[in-house]
């Protein structure tokens, strides 16, 4: 018997955009990780929705720290994978 699995790698260099939904107002927010902060705001990311002005899950803060290893990563983004599972996982036969 062979067991063969798909499984799913993403290079981070896939990881380009973070998208942050609005729970209140049903808004979407999309946020480039390559991009300069833009406007008035100290940190990556906003912490209140654009459209209705209420306040993000503080949670979302931790983005900021994404951010900033997304950077420092940047000239070694096309040799980062991730994957569900360990790549060298031996097949079931």
């Amino acid at each position: 018997m062979l067991l063969m699995r798909k499984q799913r790698v993403l290079s981070i260099a896939d990881f380009r955009y973070v998208s942050i939904h609005c729970v209140h107002c049903n808004s979407t927010l999309i946020l480039d990780l390559e991009g300069e902060i833009a406007g008035r705001r100290a940190y990556f990311t906003p912490a209140a929705c654009s459209v209705c002005g209420h306040d993000f899950d503080s949670a979302l803060t931790n983005l900021n720290m994404l951010n900033q290893v997304y950077k420092k990563l940047a000239a070694a983004k096309n040799a980062i994978t991730f994957s569900g599972e360990a790549e060298n996982e031996p097949f079931e036969s």
